[in-house]
């Protein structure tokens, strides 16, 4: 059973009867402790059941689990409760609570009474048991009274985020934490080069000059000959594609032809348009034929 983030571990025993060998009684609890050990620490464990067994009316050694309110005498099945309770750091529930003998008989059979049911619960949990009652006129089973744990789990409380501050960076300008900011800063630089050089074996200094040393030598070799310090040196092509791209240049397309407005509206108009010039021109190379020069004759 999960109540908000918390995980709630029911078991329900039952234990040998008195008239069974010892051994089974030993077996017996040896399993409910292996069991319950494997559960989770952050797990809520609450053990209840017939465990045939008497705890006794007072603790008698076993103040840490037994509340000192029990019923009756302590028999050997009631040790190997509370010598569990130990071992699984649990607490009998029954006992820590002051009630009248009625409410503390959970079995009653021919003028007998006793209380062999009980709740068992973390002692971490202990805090969330309100009430243990036996209510005398419910009967659950045969000759057993219903026994009944009451318990109030609340949620865990959310944490709050931990505030961090903001950095009061106005505070340099003031000569006392500036002067304390730049000790601090020399510290750790001191630390931070002395675990370098302790690790390296060359000191800051040494790998500044070594690495100055062969920026320089690479800087001098001729181009596209091998350099001290290892690669080729770049050709003189190389040094200007670098510097034009550190330049961020673009690329200019050839220059085209300016066109004046009126060429190109003669280049957009493709197909001629027929004029009243040109129909007046094919007008006038038509051949004109005077009537009275034809003359007909017969074959």
């Amino acid at each position: 059973m999960k109540v908000g983030e918390r995980v709630i571990n029911v078991l329900s025993a039952y234990a040998p009867q008195a008239g069974l060998s010892r051994g089974s009684k030993e077996r017996f609890w040896g399993d409910t402790i292996s069991v319950i050990s494997d559960l989770s620490e952050t797990d809520t464990v609450v053990l209840a059941g017939d465990l045939n067994g008497h705890v006794g009316a007072c603790a008698d050694g076993y103040d840490d689990v037994h509340g000192g309110f029990g019923y009756r005498r302590r028999n050997l099945e009631g040790e190997y409760i509370l010598e569990s309770c130990v071992a699984l750091n649990m607490v009998v529930c029954n006992s820590k609570f002051k009630k009248r003998l009625s409410h503390l008989i959970t079995y009653s059979s021919g003028g007998t009474s006793s209380q062999i049911d009980y709740f068992l619960v973390s002692r971490k949990d202990w805090k969330f048991v309100r009430d243990v009652k036996v209510i005398p006129g419910e009967e659950c089973i045969s000759q057993h009274k219903l026994l009944v744990c009451d318990m109030s789990i609340c949620r865990d409380p959310v944490r709050k985020k931990v505030y961090m501050p903001k950095r009061k960076v106005w505070l340099l300008k003031e000569s006392e934490y500036k002067v304390s900011y730049y000790r601090e800063i020399q510290e750790l630089v001191r630390n931070r080069v002395a675990r370098v050089s302790a690790a390296t074996g060359i000191s800051l200094r040494g790998a500044f000059l070594q690495q100055q040393t062969k920026s320089v030598a690479r800087l001098r070799a001729p181009p596209g000959t091998r350099s001290p310090g290892g690669g080729t040196t770049p050709s003189t092509w190389q040094l200007e594609k670098r510097e034009g791209f550190t330049k961020n240049t673009k690329k200019v397309a050839p220059e085209s032809p300016i066109l004046q407005p009126k060429e190109r509206q003669r280049k957009k108009c493709t197909r001629p348009r027929k004029s009243s010039k040109t129909w007046s021109l094919t007008r006038s190379l038509t051949p004109k034929i005077p009537t009275g020069s034809l003359t007909w004759q017969d074959a």
